[in-house]
């Protein structure tokens, strides 16, 4: 497997050149939802956790929420704080350096996603502190690229959130309609918008795109219906099995706004086990991962992830050398990020 990936990775490398030339010379994209094959995901394996990998907590200093987010294939990770006042910040940890993120003159700040460069993307809100506050008002998303902060909103929506951006700049997210709420997930590329929707669901979101154009998300067809997961590429929808015997693959609240892909395709999510809070409704600073897992999907098989002797776990980024970021949950109830090793 190590070998495989180290081959993968050396071809990886060799095409992203290609790729991004690729992708500049596309032209803006327009509205892309109902026009897809879509293919269900049929092989299922459920994999044991391997003994060999390694768990190193991250906390952000003074900090009392971390959790990490994202991870790039050079080791850099980007994830949210929460200070002792309250106020959500993101932050970027890069060659052991911890650097603070909050875009100039928000109440509070995510940062969700990161590129090979270390572009990050995120959400923020100028009036709310708790990013549930206000059922999504006032929530755009951000870039921070060399220093500096851009906004991005899909025009005409109640609010934005930008959660992954691949090596070409392209960047997804999840967006609202400002009438019924509804929820779509959306591209962006070179200054247009993409509308992405699942045929015939009544939620779609997008989490994120890896350097070969591939789309990784969730949707549900109707209101008291699972999620499920699903993977875009080249305008054929794949859609994955649900992890075997869940309460809900990729809930609400905290997998709503995260998951992670790598330029393998492989993705890392979470599940709840039936027990406890399995819908994950309610907002970050509360009590609210007892009985959820993290879980990689790779192939068709499923491995699950959980902290050693935590409450809880979810997994949010994974880079192509399988290292996985996250969070947990420990038994006093405070949620701290993680980075996992193979």
């Amino acid at each position: 497997m190590v070998n495989h990936k180290k081959n993968m990775q050396k071809q990886l490398n060799e095409l992203i050149t290609k790729l991004i030339q690729l992708v500049k010379e596309r032209k803006p994209l327009k509205k892309i939802s109902g026009c897809f094959a879509i293919v269900m995901l049929v092989c299922l394996a459920l994999v044991n956790e391997s003994s060999a990998a390694s768990f190193t907590a991250l906390d952000y200093p003074g900090a009392i929420f971390t959790a990490a987010t994202d991870i790039n294939s050079g080791g850099d990770i980007c994830g949210v704080f929460i200070d002792t006042s309250g106020v959500f910040h993101g932050f970027l940890l890069s060659a052991g350096n911890l650097t603070p993120l909050s875009v100039p003159g928000a109440a509070f700040t995510a940062a969700l996603g990161i590129n090979r460069q270390g572009d990050i993307v995120g959400k923020f809100s100028r009036t709310y502190p708790d990013p549930l506050g206000g059922n999504g008002k006032d929530m755009h998303g951000f870039l921070f690229h060399a220093g500096n902060y851009s906004v991005i909103d899909v025009p005409g929506t109640a609010w934005t959130r930008a959660i992954g951006i691949n090596a070409a700049g392209d960047v997804v997210g999840t967006c609202s309609d400002v009438n019924n709420g509804k929820e779509h997930g959306f591209l962006y590329r070179q200054g247009s918008f993409a509308i992405i929707d699942v045929p015939g669901a009544i939620e779609t979101g997008t989490w994120k795109i890896n350097d070969f154009g591939e789309i990784a998300g969730r949707f549900r067809s109707g209101g008291n219906e699972k999620y499920h997961i699903f993977q875009l590429f080249k305008n054929v929808i794949t859609v994955l099995n649900d992890f075997p015997g869940a309460a809900q693959t990729a809930p609400t609240a905290f997998c709503g706004f995260h998951s992670g892909q790598n330029d393998l395709g492989e993705i890392v999510s979470v599940y709840s086990d039936g027990s406890g809070n399995s819908t994950l409704s309610v907002s970050f600073n509360e009590t609210s991962m007892e009985r959820t897992h993290g879980f990689l999907e790779s192939e068709g098989s499923y491995t699950p992830i959980d902290y050693p002797s935590a409450v809880g776990t979810v997994a949010w980024g994974i880079n192509n050398d399988g290292v996985i970021a996250g969070a947990y949950q420990d038994n006093n109830g405070r949620i701290h990020g993680f980075v996992r090793t193979p």
